[in-house]
């Protein structure tokens, strides 16, 4: 089964890797154990295993793939800015979730959470970062915009799957 979206940007089928949201993707195992190499037509990020079997960031612009992080740590989840092109992904360091952001003018990578709790499932736009955090027994939603973090979200529900479009930041609870 092979699904065509957005006017064509992007195709996958059950086997292969899926968009799970502006412009970002994942792959998931095959039953052998391998990974589907993501058929993205244009511009796009995933993530898919190294060499190594570690998972990794790689970007996709105009036809042509690149790795975007190379290291031991599983790197997972990542979000592009249509905006900046900066591309954020939470990685597992020292058994926590934290989340990460590549500057695309600078070619930087730098951590954006060092925190002793898990932070996942991060998505930017026009320079502001949104992701789900856990904190107080349950997920909450954080926004980091310049250098300033801010907790969205206090409550005892759970927070998650945070996104942003323009000014506005929804989320599942």
């Amino acid at each position: 089964l092979t699904h065509t979206t957005d006017a064509n940007r992007f195709t996958f089928s059950t086997t292969e890797c899926i968009p799970v949201g502006d412009g970002a993707f994942h792959c998931v195992k095959h039953e052998e154990g391998t990974y589907a190499e993501p058929t993205i037509k244009e511009n796009g990020v995933y993530a898919a295993p190294d060499a190594e079997g570690d998972m990794e960031i790689f970007q996709k612009e105009l036809g042509v793939a690149r790795q975007v992080t190379q290291n031991q740590n599983d790197d997972s989840a990542p979000a592009i800015d249509a905006v900046t092109g900066d591309i954020v992904w939470h990685t597992l360091t020292d058994d926590r979730y934290q989340v990460m952001l590549y500057e695309k003018e600078s070619g930087r990578i730098r951590a954006l959470t060092t925190e002793s709790y898990n932070s996942m499932q991060p998505t930017t736009h026009d320079g502001v970062v949104v992701w789900q955090a856990w904190l107080d027994n349950n997920w909450e939603i954080v926004m980091r915009a310049g250098d300033e973090t801010t907790r969205l979200t206090e409550n005892t529900s759970h927070d998650i799957a945070p996104t942003i479009q323009k000014e506005y930041i929804s989320w599942q609870s």
